[in-house]
């Protein structure tokens, strides 16, 4: 007969008790999965209530949303990846453009 082993027998998640640390981690974790869920939703909304205000997409407004929903969409690997890749030329350029108003004359 002899040395036989019996099989383990796997406990549920619940009988593992969680360190303080662990349970706080868990805790900024999801806090933090919330807060980008409720970033993502405001950018998009944002943009999306200007471009139906302005009744036009920018051209830089939809690389934006394209930008954000691949962000949304990709795994660690594919950000980090990203990041070690992000060449600072390709930074979108600022332009300050003057509103004019309609009922001004021009002097």
């Amino acid at each position: 007969q002899g040395n036989a082993l019996s099989a383990s027998i796997p406990l549920p998640k619940s009988h593992i008790r969680r360190t303080p640390s662990e349970l706080q981690l868990a805790d900024d974790m999801r806090r933090a999965e919330y807060e980008d869920v409720r970033m993502y939703a405001r950018l998009v909304v944002g943009m999306q209530s200007q471009c139906l205000v302005s009744g036009y997409v920018h051209p830089l407004t939809r690389k934006s949303l394209q930008d954000i929903l691949k962000t949304k969409e990709a795994d660690e690997e594919e950000l980090e990846h990203d990041d070690s890749n992000h060449d600072l030329d390709e930074d979108w350029e600022l332009a300050h453009v003057e509103e004019r108003d309609e009922n001004s004359v021009d002097t």
